[in-house]
C-alpha cells in the first residue's frame, strides 16, 4: 500500500485556477500532481506531475489519491463518482456533499434558503406539469436554467410570455431546471471565503464584478456597498461555509436588486475569477488560502495592500492569431500580466488578466480599462 505524501497536494482539473494553486503551493514548500485529461494542462506547467487520464479511469483516481496528502477541485463540474472514488482514499477539501450541492442550482439555492441567506423567488422544473406552478411563484420575466452544468451564461434562456417558458424547456432538453425571477440588478458582487478543519476562516472582499455576454469583464475591490452591506455579506458567507463544514475554498455571488437586498445567486467549491486580483492587491492570495485550508495550516483574513481593479482577457482579443500589443501593460509599473499558457486562443475562453492597483478602486478601474484598451491599438 502506497504511503500519502505529506508534501504533495493534488488538484482535479488542469486549468488555469489549478496552475495558480501549484504556483501557490510552491511557495509553502509543497509539490502538486495534477490530475487531468488533456495532455496540454496548464496546471501542469506549474506542478510537479500529471496524471493524465479520464475522470472515469478508476484505478488511475485511486494511484493518483494514494499518491497525496488531499485533493482539492480546479472546477466543480466533476462527476460524483470520482470525488467519492477520492474520498476513499485520501482527505477531499472541499468534500463530497459540497461539490454535490454547488453542481445543482436546486440544491444550491434549497440550500442557501434553509441557511437563512435570501434568494431570488424559483420554483423547481422537473416535469412538463411544473412550468405552470414555476411561473406562478416567479413571474414574468423570468430565467429558465438547466439544474446542471452550464457556465459563463450557459444553459439558461430568458422568458417573458408563458409560451416563450415552454419553448425555452423543450430547447433546453426537457431536463431538470429551476425558474428563477429575473430581479432589477444594481450590483453584482462575490466574496471568496477559506475554511479548515479546524473550523478557522479567512476572507477575500467582497468583491465588485461587471460581466459582459454574461462573463465576468471586471472586478474591483474595494466594492461600493456600504459597510453594514459588506459585513452582510461577510457574515452571509461565514454562516454558508460553516452549514456545509467546508474545508477549503468556497466562493460566493450575490446580487444586489434595486431595492437594496443581498440575494445570494452562487457558489462555487474552488477559486474565483473575480477574486485573481489578490495575488497583488493582498498580503496572501485566494490560492495562498486554498493551499492552507486543503493543508489545513492556519488561517487568518488577509489584508489590503492596495485598491485594485482586474479585467480578463479572453481569447477574442487574439484575432486571427495576432498576439495583442501587451506593450503599454508592460511599460506600467502598477500592472500586473497574468498569460495562462493556454495552447489555442478562442472566443470565450479565458487567457489571461490583468490588474492594475492604484490609489482607490475608481482609478484602478479606469486604468485597467484604459490598458485593456491599448491592447488592441
Amino acid at each position: 500500500m502506497t504511503t500519502p505524501n505529506q508534501n504533495i497536494l493534488g488538484v482535479l482539473g488542469g486549468g488555469q485556477l489549478g496552475k495558480m494553486f501549484a504556483q501557490a503551493a510552491n511557495t509553502l514548500g509543497f509539490r502538486v500532481c495534477v490530475f487531468a485529461p488533456e495532455p496540454s494542462s496548464v496546471a501542469a506547467h506549474a506542478a510537479e506531475d500529471q496524471i493524465m487520464a479520464s475522470y472515469d479511469d478508476s484505478l488511475s483516481l485511486e494511484k493518483f489519491a494514494r499518491e497525496v496528502s488531499a485533493v482539492t477541485f480546479e472546477f466543480e463540474n466533476v462527476p460524483a463518482s470520482v470525488s467519492d472514488h477520492i474520498a476513499a482514499h485520501t482527505e477531499l477539501r472541499p468534500g463530497a456533499s459540497v461539490l454535490a450541492t454547488a453542481q445543482n442550482r436546486l440544491r444550491e439555492k434549497t440550500f442557501f434558503q434553509g441557511a437563512g441567506v435570501p434568494v431570488a423567488p424559483f420554483g423547481a422544473v422537473t416535469l412538463a406539469s411544473d412550468l405552470t406552478t414555476a411561473e406562478e411563484i416567479t413571474g414574468f420575466p423570468a430565467i429558465l436554467k438547466t439544474a446542471e452544468s452550464g457556465y459563463d451564461g450557459k444553459g439558461q434562456i430568458e422568458v417573458t410570455t408563458t409560451e416563450e417558458l415552454d419553448t425555452a424547456w423543450k430547447k433546453l432538453g426537457s431536463c431538470e431546471c429551476i425558474l428563477e425571477k429575473k430581479i432589477s440588478l444594481t450590483k453584482e458582487v462575490s466574496i471568496v471565503i477559506a475554511r479548515n478543519a479546524r473550523g478557522e476562516t479567512a476572507l477575500l472582499g467582497p468583491f465588485e464584478n461587471e460581466h459582459r455576454d454574461h462573463i465576468l469583464f471586471i472586478s474591483t475591490f474595494p466594492c461600493s456597498l456600504s459597510d453594514t452591506e459588506q459585513k452582510q455579506v461577510r457574515d452571509y458567507a461565514t454562516t454558508i461555509a460553516d452549514r456545509l463544514e467546508l474545508q477549503g475554498v468556497l466562493c460566493v455571488e450575490f446580487f444586489v436588486d434595486s431595492e437594496g437586498r443581498l440575494l445570494a445567486n452562487e457558489m462555487a467549491p474552488r477559486p474565483h475569477n473575480s477574486g485573481h486580483m489578490s495575488i497583488e492587491s493582498h498580503s496572501q492570495s485566494q490560492f495562498d488560502l486554498q493551499v492552507r485550508a486543503v493543508a489545513d495550516l492556519p488561517l487568518f483574513s488577509p489584508e489590503m495592500r492596495k485598491p485594485a481593479a482586474m479585467i480578463n482577457l479572453l481569447g477574442d482579443l487574439w484575432n486571427d492569431g495576432k498576439t495583442p500589443n501587451f506593450e503599454h501593460v508592460l511599460k506600467a509599473s502598477n500592472a500586473y500580466l497574468h498569460l495562462y499558457g493556454k495552447d489555442e486562443a478562442r472566443a470565450g475562453r479565458k487567457m489571461g488578466h490583468i490588474t492594475v492597483l492604484s490609489d482607490t478602486s475608481r482609478s484602478a478601474r479606469e486604468e485597467v480599462l484604459g490598458l485593456f484598451e491599448s491592447l488592441t491599438q
